[in-house]
């Protein structure tokens, strides 16, 4: 309550809001931070990308993957985020077996046959995982495990 109510005072930027609900989803408190994100996302078209990867941050901790893949996917359209970042963010832990996870943070997703102008691009996924885009494919490597994902 004194948060709304200091917020009616003195309204937040969007960069001071942001960084409340980081505040809140540390805390725990996922309601309140969807609450807040839902409130203010298409407040400002130059923060809406970084309010989408929040609610994208906030749906993977609620487990909700489908909506969160599709804030994330949102999100990335606009943000200069590495697949290494997003691996390592504890709120998208649960979410990095996902081939669909892995085909938006390697800007695979909704791909054509087309391609790519590099031939390897190799992300590591933390421990001895790693994500190679390559021309024939994503390959994710986990130890002996090879999972390879068509273009």
């Amino acid at each position: 309550f004194r948060e709304q109510v200091a917020g009616w005072i003195a309204p937040s930027s969007p960069a001071e809001t942001l960084q409340s609900v980081d505040t809140m989803i540390e805390q725990g408190r996922l309601k309140d931070a969807k609450n807040t994100v839902e409130a203010n996302i298409n407040e400002t078209e130059a923060w809406k990308h970084h309010f989408e990867l929040a609610a994208a941050r906030i749906h993977a901790l609620q487990g909700d993957q489908d909506t969160a893949l599709q804030y994330l996917s949102k999100a990335l359209a606009g943000l200069e985020i590495t697949a290494d970042e997003l691996m390592k963010d504890a709120a998208f832990a649960s979410m990095i077996t996902d081939v669909r996870f892995l085909q938006i943070i390697t800007g695979q997703a909704g791909s054509s046959s087309v391609v790519p102008s590099k031939p390897i691009t190799s992300i590591s996924a933390g421990g001895d995982a790693q994500i190679l885009n390559t021309q024939q494919g994503t390959e994710i490597r986990a130890g002996d495990v090879v999972i390879k994902l068509p273009n």
